[in-house]
């Protein structure tokens, strides 16, 4: 990048990307996040003019470096547990639905970039975020003071529960999404599976999935630069 200054927008944003990724195999994750962070702020550093510029590659490894930065929010999310007195669990229920928004926010970008394969990942893995905040929140500590009553105690898990479910719902609904534009683009690839499973063990009553079938010709992972001759 410093030998080759002049090279454009398009080379520079894979290349940031690629370093990223390389540091992630090193095991070097807070460099890699670093990396792929320095990608979307490259691009969001381009003139409007310039932005139309930008290969569907480049798009892609943008996509994917906004997606990786997803992950990273998330982790510091699900490190979160919900447990110790109302006050404590408050809390924590406040820091994890904070984080939640933050990545919803980025998957939105990550959308925006209208590469197929990281919409239907983003929707997916929004899916997952609602889906783990849903079973921490089933899981949830009870309280000391609840516990010293059996009535107590079913009160605040049935309490938990129907919040769970309400969050849940949410789940459901991104991986529909997900699994919608799979079907409409003919784009299948790790998430849709994911997603399609997920429908299948949140949704019993689903009938959608057993419609939903696995197609060859847009069959693959994600990486951006396998992208050359699946994006449109």
């Amino acid at each position: 990048l410093k030998k080759f200054k002049r090279e454009g927008p398009s080379t520079r944003i894979q290349a940031l990307h690629a370093m990223g990724l390389a540091f992630r195999k090193l095991k070097n994750e807070r460099k890699a996040l670093e990396l792929f962070g320095d990608a979307v702020d490259y691009f969001n550093a381009l003139k409007v003019a310039e932005r139309p510029k930008v290969n569907g590659q480049a798009l892609a490894a943008l996509a994917e470096s906004h997606f990786n930065l997803g992950l990273g929010v998330l982790a510091k999310s699900k490190s979160i547990k919900l447990r110790g007195d109302d006050k404590k669990l408050a809390k924590a229920l406040k820091q994890r639905s904070k984080l939640l928004g933050e990545t919803q926010n980025i998957y939105k970008r990550v959308i925006a970039y209208k590469r197929p394969g990281w919409q239907i990942a983003a929707y997916t893995q929004l899916g997952s975020a609602y889906s783990d905040l849903a079973d921490a929140l089933e899981n949830a500590e009870v309280p000391k003071k609840y516990r010293v009553d059996f009535e107590l105690e079913e009160t605040f898990r049935q309490k938990m529960t129907d919040r769970a479910e309400k969050v849940r719902a949410n789940a459901l609904s991104m991986y529909r999404i997900a699994t919608k534009i799979a079907k409409d683009k003919h784009w299948f690839n790790t998430y849709s599976q994911q997603a399609e499973a997920a429908i299948a063990r949140l949704d019993l009553n689903d009938k959608s999935v057993k419609e939903f079938r696995m197609k060859p010709s847009q069959c693959g992972p994600n990486r951006s630069f396998s992208f050359k001759e699946e994006v449109r």
